[in-house]
């Protein structure tokens, strides 16, 4: 049996256009941060080789220089940024923990350095690879914790009080600058976004008032000839049934099936796009349900009885004398939308509308419609209450319909603070379930 889901496509959609945003600007982080490295770099090992000559020359150092330099021009010539994001992390991953372990070990003045490398790999690369990069980092000072409580000989250079302490204080400034400037690029990056989803909304609700006006003014415009259509229709039916051949007959009776079904669509369109508009509350009221639904099943016979389907109505012990605060006037559009959609695509057997209260949930009550009709195919049951959807086999039939009595009928219940369910069986029959929560 299949059971309702809820559409994912925007989700996947705007999900997507995140990924694609991070991208760019994930490669945009990449440059600068190769940028502010290899400066760095080239800072430290000018000042080293102005002290030492050549023989403080680290071919560590060197090698992490060209690379950082090489990552640098790579991206910007397109090359996959996850890749070099990775090569980059390496390379300020090695030269720091050498000279942390090269200066004193456990107790290096540079040892602090070693906090940017999970946040950059988080920035840099991804989640996964911020919590791989902080597992080895905490391994990393555990190693260091426990070398130094045997005893193990740091090979410490020759650092007096005064650089220790410059040392030290260095590394301090460095990390909190490169915090700071994580944050503020984060925050920047979070007002742009803001800001532009702001714009977005701003947008889409002109979009979405415009479509509304356009929409309510060509419905009130298609309703006046319709009108007249439906009414003159009727009248020459009624009038001329005796003068006019078969042929004209079933002609008249076209032109009036056609307009009001017209007329339908036109009241859909209507009211869904008053809804989105916010212009249709509820007017909750005490109402008895059960002479709502007795009302509806009763404006629904002729019809059954002319497709030769049976139409029963169910009500539970409890629900007899049933009332409920709700909106009469949607409960009952929801409950003929239901009904007119059962009559519709049910060929033979029969229709049942029942209300009864959720035997495993006291306090909720359930109007089920159901049907033995073609029934529903899996698949488009998780698109079944969009605007304009239609089932693919509702879709080769010669079925007429727009697509909009569901979607309206979800929105309606939600305006009635309740939910609505499908179960199907493809050639089995439908049921159709609207939860009312006391």
């Amino acid at each position: 049996m299949a059971e309702s889901h809820s559409p994912s496509d925007t989700g996947s959609s705007v999900k997507a256009g995140y990924k694609q945003e991070v991208g760019v600007n994930r490669r945009k982080l990449l440059e600068r941060t190769a940028t502010v490295w290899m400066l760095l770099q080239l800072f430290v090992y000018s000042c080293r080789l102005m002290v030492t000559g050549l023989e403080g020359a680290s071919l560590i150092a060197a090698a992490c220089l060209i690379t950082t330099a090489a990552v640098l021009l790579l991206s910007r010539r397109g090359f996959s940024a996850r890749i070099l994001s990775k090569v980059l992390l390496l390379s300020i991953t090695l030269p720091i923990m050498a000279l942390s372990y090269y200066y004193d070990g456990i107790h290096s003045p540079f040892l602090i350095l070693i906090v940017f490398i999970p946040v950059a790999a988080f920035m840099l690369v991804s989640r996964p690879a911020g919590w791989v990069a902080t597992a080895i980092v905490c391994t990393y000072f555990v190693v260091l914790g426990l070398l130094d409580l045997r005893g193990y000989p740091w090979p410490i250079h020759d650092l007096d009080t005064q650089q220790l302490s410059i040392a030290t204080t260095a590394s301090f400034v460095l990390v909190m600058c490169c915090i700071s400037g994580i944050g503020w690029y984060y925050s920047r990056m979070y007002d742009a976004f803001y800001f532009s989803m702001k714009r977005s909304n701003q947008e889409l609700k002109r979009t979405a008032q415009y479509k509304s006006q356009f929409l309510s003014n060509m419905s009130h415009e298609f309703r006046t000839p319709l009108n007249s259509i439906i009414g003159f229709s009727r009248r020459l039916e009624r009038n001329l049934r005796e003068k006019l051949d078969e042929r004209d007959i079933n002609g008249l009776q076209a032109i009036l099936r056609n307009g009001e079904n017209m007329q339908v669509l036109v009241d859909d369109v209507l009211d869904m796009a008053k809804i989105e508009a916010g212009e249709v509350s509820a007017k909750l009221e005490q109402v008895d349900v059960s002479k709502t639904v007795r009302q509806v099943v009763t404006n629904f016979k002729d019809k059954a009885q002319e497709k030769g389907l049976t139409l029963g109505l169910e009500l539970g012990q409890s629900c007899c004398q049933f009332r409920y605060k709700t909106d009469a006037e949607k409960l009952s559009q929801v409950l003929t939308n239901l009904l007119s959609n059962a009559v519709k695509y049910t060929d033979d057997g029969s229709i049942v509308l029942s209300l009864g209260e959720k035997s495993d949930r006291p306090g909720i009550y359930v109007i089920s419609v159901t049907d033995t009709g073609r029934g529903i195919c899996e698949q488009d049951i998780g698109s079944l209450f969009n605007q304009f959807s239609r089932s693919k086999t509702v879709e080769r039939s010669n079925i007429v319909g727009s697509g909009l009595g569901l979607a309206l009928t979800n929105e309606l219940v939600k305006l009635l603070h309740g939910k609505i369910t499908v179960d199907s069986d493809m050639g089995k029959g439908t049921t159709f379930s609207v939860y009312l929560p006391v």
